[in-house]
């Protein structure tokens, strides 16, 4: 009987290990699969993803006003870190590609993100050329859109959907902009 008993402990400890083990391989899965559905086309952020209204926000010198979203026309959209090195040797790039595109300030927007006492040179460099907010102002848009690299950069299209994203100025650049 002891031995019945003790069989039974052992099946029943290795039968919870077991399931253990099978939620952590689902739990890894999961994460895989996520990351390879965000992945799909090669892109940070899918193409086709819709872009969130976030009605009126602050920019980084407190003047408010609305993201590009619904107006019709495509826009573009930068994530960046002040503690970022690849954001740092990308800004004149990234500016280049607006004035380039012939892009409006209006319709560029860096969201940038880090030590604010940091952001001085980003600020600098993107005067004139983009819009930029502060990571508080558009957590929510951060949040749904995945972003969890930076650089990242999106183009969304006049059907406010993202049509590119990249965390390559250089990849940005040989997808070009146009009336998308």
């Amino acid at each position: 009987m002891i031995v019945l008993m003790a069989a039974v402990v052992v099946l029943t400890s290795c039968a919870g290990i077991a399931v253990t083990i099978y939620s952590v391989i689902q739990a890894k899965k999961a994460v895989k699969w996520a990351a390879e559905s965000r992945s799909a086309h090669g892109q940070p952020i899918a193409p086709g993803t819709p872009m969130t209204k976030l009605g009126t926000v602050k920019d980084i010198d407190g003047q408010e006003f609305s993201l590009p979203v619904g107006s019709n026309a495509p826009w573009v959209l930068a994530f960046l870190s002040s503690e970022c090195p690849a954001c740092k040797q990308q800004l004149s790039r990234l500016r280049k590609y607006l004035r380039n595109h012939g892009i409006a300030p209006e319709r560029a927007v860096s969201v940038v993100t880090g030590d604010p006492a940091r952001l001085d040179g980003m600020t600098v460099e993107l005067a004139g050329a983009s819009r930029l907010l502060r990571v508080e102002e558009a957590s929510t848009l951060m949040t749904e859109l995945y972003v969890s690299r930076w650089p990242t950069y999106v183009v969304v299209d006049s059907a406010d959907r993202v049509a590119f994203s990249s965390n390559s100025v250089a990849r940005l650049a040989a997808f070009g902009f146009g009336n998308r």
